[in-house]
């Protein structure tokens, strides 16, 4: 199926046939889609395959999967959970930016790398569990403004941390000397 195939189109459920193991670019993207059921052949979903489909409610990502694409469930703003299945390596940009109902995050531990802006926006976002390794690269925005990213009590002296992550600082480069506390493993781009 190419690109954009059902690009703003009314379609609501689309069941993914065991012969097709990409979802190309934007393939649904800006459409009514309310129901995706991934076969698990499914090893590929390209960029904004889905975004932009308000109504989809929820999202199963097959065991199979390797590749998860840049924006490609961006703005699905009914979505409350996902499990980033095992083979995936690398959560892109703007992945699942703007899914305002997101609360369930299950990442594995060897995710290498989580995109800019990744889950931002996801304001129900409060509690992220990362596995305790410092191989992933995070990007400094990929979870701006969530739920985790708002609440107060999760800065520090002006910085904000996660799990040995340097995420964010608001901090007044005044003097010469920044303390970065200990159990910081990581600064994030």
């Amino acid at each position: 199926i190419g690109p954009e195939a059902f690009l703003n189109t009314g379609v609501k459920k689309f069941v993914v046939p065991a012969s097709l193991c990409e979802i190309g670019e934007g393939l649904f993207g800006e459409s009514a889609l309310e129901e995706i059921v991934f076969h698990d052949n499914v090893t590929y979903i390209g960029d904004a395959a889905f975004a932009g489909c308000e109504d989809l409610k929820s999202v199963e990502l097959p065991n199979k999967l390797l590749y998860l694409g840049d924006y490609a469930f961006k703005n699905c703003k009914l979505i409350e959970s996902v499990t980033i299945p095992s083979r995936v390596r690398s959560i892109g940009a703007s992945t699942f930016e703007g899914c305002s109902a997101l609360a369930d995050v299950k990442l594995h531990d060897a995710i290498d790398e989580i995109g800019a802006n990744a889950f931002r926006d996801c304001v129900n976002l409060y509690n992220i569990a990362l596995h305790d390794y410092e191989g992933c690269g995070i990007n400094r925005s990929s979870f701006e403004n969530t739920g985790f990213y708002n609440n107060a009590d999760n800065w520090s002296d002006g910085m904000l941390i996660l799990q040995g992550y340097l995420l964010a600082s608001n901090v007044a480069v005044s003097s010469d000397v920044v303390s970065v506390p200990s159990g910081v493993h990581t600064i994030c781009k």
